[in-house]
């Protein structure tokens, strides 16, 4: 008769080939890693700059510690969500600018410094002097600070707490933070120039297409910074520079339509009283007499 050999042989030796394999994995997983960490720092501590590029560099390494890295992307997600808003904010501020700004510009710009306009009684001379006010501080507000200009406010403000927030990697929020500068320095040309050359309208647009220049540099850079897409909420678009530009652009053609609508009292007024939400309400508009419902 044949022997059959022990079935415990036969059931032990597949189970410990497996044990064995999966100490091995782990033994050189943990050498691995104890390999790839950086040499302790003489100093005690690293750079601000040497400690996010460790980070980065290890970030594949990180990602396998489970709740750190989840406890990692919670604490951060608060920080782009607020600079989300900041840029929603920021491009409707932006918007505010280029066409109502803008415009009154654009309506001074016809003055020459030849034209007769009595003590600056006419209308380009008061559109200039309007685009000025907007631009400079006004009074003392409670507690005797000064109060903000409506650019400070609209613009300059939230550039300055988005280059601060520590979203952008060091060198880029250094560079946010000049031009933040360098848009308000060129905001300050601007009212400095018509305070002076009250009735030259056309350098006074020149000035103020200037200041374009430096709010699209600030988008611009924000935008690579953060690798943001134009399809994205947090994506700063760049503005037109002159109205030709803007007219053979679809994409700011709808946007000023859209502003003008907002901005339009008798349209607030419907939009305030009408029953169904905006979108609901063009939905219904492909359906002949569906509007009925909501009236």
């Amino acid at each position: 008769m044949l022997q059959m050999a022990p079935r415990a042989g036969r059931s032990r030796s597949p189970f410990v080939a497996g044990l064995v394999a999966v100490c091995c994995l782990a033994v050189a997983c943990c050498v691995a890693t104890v390999a790839f960490l950086p040499a302790p720092c003489s100093s005690g501590h690293t750079g601000r700059r040497q400690a996010l590029s460790a980070l980065a560099a290890y970030a594949p390494l990180l990602s396998a510690a489970g709740p750190r890295a989840a406890v990692a992307e919670e604490e951060e997600s608060p920080r782009l969500a607020l600079y989300r808003g900041k840029a929603t904010g920021l491009r409707a501020s932006a918007e505010w600018y280029l066409f109502t700004l803008g415009d009154v510009v654009r309506k001074g710009s016809t003055l020459k410094p030849t034209d007769e306009c009595a003590v600056g009684l006419c209308p380009e001379a008061q559109a200039l002097a309007r685009v000025r006010t907007a631009l400079t501080a006004g009074g003392t507000a409670r507690g005797g600070v000064q109060a903000l200009a409506q650019v400070d406010l609209n613009l300059v403000l939230p550039m300055t707490q988005m280059a601060n927030m520590d979203v952008f990697d060091p060198d880029a929020s250094d560079d946010s933070r000049v031009q933040v500068t360098e848009f308000e320095g060129a905001v300050r040309q601007l009212a400095d120039g018509i305070q002076r050359n009250p009735l030259d309208g056309n350098a006074a647009l020149l000035l103020y297409a200037e200041s374009l220049k430096k709010l699209n540099k600030f988008f611009s850079s924000a935008n690579e910074a953060l690798g943001v897409k134009a399809d994205e909420d947090r994506y700063l678009p760049q503005l037109p520079l002159g109205q030709a530009e803007l007219e053979a652009s679809e994409y700011w053609k709808l946007e000023r339509q859209a502003y003008d609508a907002a901005q339009d009292p008798i349209a607030q007024f419907q939009e305030r009283n009408a029953f169904g939400s905006k979108e609901l309400r063009q939905d219904l508009k492909r359906f002949p007499g569906a509007t009925l419902l909501l009236r």
